[in-house]
């Protein structure tokens, strides 16, 4: 997946028209690749916002800081 967006479409959007002749600034950040794990559930979940949830605080109780 990518992040690449079209700056000038952007500023066109977020300049209001009486500012057309002062387009608003851009700030560019450079950013970082994460590694991602992808798990699966071994059955189908009923209510999958609680148990996301439920996993989200598992992982986040287990996984030590680096």
């Amino acid at each position: 997946m990518s992040a690449t967006m079209d700056v000038d479409h952007l500023r066109g959007y977020f300049t209001p028209k009486f500012m057309k002749n002062t387009p608003v600034p851009v700030v560019w950040v450079e950013g970082r690749v994460h590694d991602v794990e992808l798990k699966y559930t071994t059955k189908p979940q009923e209510d999958y916002l609680a148990a996301s949830l439920s996993t989200l605080f598992l992982i986040h109780k287990s996984t030590p800081a680096k």
